[in-house]
């Protein structure tokens, strides 16, 4: 289900087994494999720590990857996304349409943003945290110091992923089968 790249390896969620694995992208080998619960879907790398989701449990998992230790993180129903962005963890529980703020050196839930339900993947591009909501077909624009939603956008019928760089968002739609651009102001 996800995948990330931080540090020279590269990290995917295994839904099957409840893991997440590293893998070498020098050799292409597989690495070890760290439980993280049932239902793992988002990964998230930054340094040498690394933060799954959980589609079944209300949980995020954080792993140390030098001691291979975790910590359960309890969030809201329905994680699907997460990303590490401005010296936080941002987690997206689509059940429950929030956004979790995660503090990463304590991992203390700081703030839980109502995006609505439906909130399915988050990238950070500018000065801005995104998030899609599949359900309502849209885009919210957050400020990753007061957690306030500054702007909602339409973007198309069921947005599944976003990406972004240079400035741009792209946002895939499977409803209508078509990806959204829109660039950013600066």
């Amino acid at each position: 289900e996800g995948i990330a790249f931080a540090d020279d390896t590269v990290w995917i969620t295994n839904d099957r087994d409840g893991t997440v694995m590293s893998i070498d992208p020098s050799t292409n080998e597989a690495g070890r494999a760290i439980d993280v619960g049932l239902g793992p879907r988002g990964v998230a790398a930054d340094g040498g720590d690394v933060w799954a989701t959980s589609y079944i449990e209300k949980a995020v998992t954080h792993v140390d990857v030098a001691t291979g230790k975790t910590a359960e993180i309890e969030v809201d129903q329905g994680g699907e996304d997460v990303t590490v962005a401005f010296g936080k963890v941002w987690a997206a529980a689509t059940i429950d349409g929030t956004l979790a703020v995660i503090d990463p050196a304590t991992d203390e839930v700081l703030k839980k943003i109502p995006v609505g339900p439906g909130v399915i993947d988050v990238v950070a591009e500018g000065d801005y945290l995104w998030a899609i909501n599949n359900l309502d077909g849209t885009l919210s624009a957050i400020d990753p110091e007061s957690y306030d939603i500054l702007e909602t956008i339409d973007v198309g019928s069921s947005p599944r992923q976003i990406a972004a760089g240079d400035g741009v968002l792209w946002v895939t739609n499977e409803g209508d089968l078509s990806v959204t651009r829109i660039a950013l102001a600066g």
